[in-house]
């Protein structure tokens, strides 16, 4: 079996089935509910997802967490150890949380009819 270049990070794919590998590499055949983003951004779901999972509670960019969510999210960081300190990617990992939420929100709004002035759904 030949080896296939890691996918980039960043990259969520929410259902499997939509990349195929072959000889030319990695082929993302939907895009529909894909995304490309910073890396860190996926930790707002992730973490909120284990605390709710484990009643740990909610992670939230503001404030600290449960020392479980800390270490998760500690693991998630350390193959960016070599690059940065963990103070600042604490600190990336916080302004990617905080970012993820105006998205998240604006993409409830946008979906849920209430569209900002000007915006359109497209129907």
């Amino acid at each position: 079996m030949k080896d296939y270049p890691e996918p980039p990070a960043g990259l969520a794919i929410e259902h499997d089935g939509n990349v195929l590998a072959g000889d030319g590499g990695y082929r993302v055949i939907d895009w529909g509910d894909s995304g490309v983003a910073h890396p860190f951004a996926t930790l707002l779901v992730t973490l909120r997802s284990v605390g709710n999972a484990f009643e740990l509670g909610d992670w939230t960019p503001f404030g600290p967490a449960a020392p479980e969510l800390e270490r998760l999210r500690d693991a998630y960081l350390e193959p960016w150890s070599d690059r940065l300190a963990r103070a600042e990617l604490v600190r990336l990992v916080r302004i990617a949380g905080w970012t993820g939420m105006l998205a998240s929100t604006a993409r409830a709004l946008y979906f849920d009819g209430e569209h900002p002035r000007g915006a359109s759904s497209g129907a």
